[in-house]
């Protein structure tokens, strides 16, 4: 603060007369900053206090950051919530406002937004992209809640076919080629060759977190008796050449 002392003198002319006014002394203060808890509120440079949920420092009154509160006017800092907990927003007025906490984890082939270490309250979102190749269980991008366990899965490559099978995989919407990719959780359809009946059935394949497809599934237990039979057969004429 500031005082300025002036001496003012003033001439009024009526007429003959002169009348002279000297020396008046004015006092008047110029506010130039607050006192901590307070800031200025109006043009006449008052000084009021700060709000709960704020904190005032060198005439500026700030909300409270996360994981604190402030429940009186004209507060100079803010109160630390209990381990454990955190509060959902900036400005937080009572200690009740302070809630089970969750800290941000890392996930592998994954970006996790906010970034892991920070925390939060234990009911908030937290959305996690996976790197390529990688989906989570909802998609490449997906929301969880902090508290639920995160994890970036591996897509699955679809094998090559066997011979004897028709050179096509089976899906709603598209069509699939080996070599393609598929994501975790997904499962796509064979189309086999069941050699008994001579018509096509469907054996289902599910991606597991990049497990190898194995398109041996498909072998029909038709295929394999005849293979079998073939194979006793060659065995028993071979025997009977020897016995001649």
């Amino acid at each position: 603060n500031s005082t300025n002392n002036s001496n003012i003198t003033t001439r009024a002319s009526s007429g003959s007369s002169v009348i002279s006014l000297s020396s008046i002394s004015l006092n008047y203060t110029i506010r130039n900053s607050c006192q901590n808890g307070t800031q200025l509120v109006d043009s006449d440079r008052q000084c009021g206090e700060c709000g709960a949920g704020h904190y005032g420092r060198d005439g500026i009154c700030s909300e409270c950051p996360l994981g604190t509160y402030s429940y009186l006017p004209g507060a100079v800092q803010c109160v630390t919530c209990p381990t454990g907990t955190w509060t959902a927003t900036e400005g937080a007025q009572a200690l009740s406002q302070c809630q089970e906490s969750c800290e941000v984890k890392r996930v592998d082939n994954g970006v996790v937004v906010p970034s892991p270490g920070t925390m939060v309250i234990s009911s908030a979102n937290v959305s996690l992209t996976c790197n390529t190749n990688y989906n989570t269980v909802k998609g490449v991008t997906a929301s969880f809640p902090c508290t639920q366990p995160l994890q970036c899965f591996s897509k699955c490559t679809l094998p090559q076919l066997e011979e004897d099978l028709e050179k096509s995989y089976l899906s709603i919407g598209r069509g699939f080629s080996p070599g393609d990719t598929i994501e975790h959780g997904a499962s796509i359809s064979i189309k086999c060759i069941n050699d008994e009946e001579e018509k096509p059935n469907h054996v289902t394949m599910t991606c597991n977190n990049g497990t190898p497809l194995r398109s041996e599934t498909c072998s029909s237990v038709g295929r394999i008796f005849k293979r079998s039979v073939v194979l006793l057969l060659s065995i028993i004429t071979v025997m009977i050449h020897i016995s001649y």
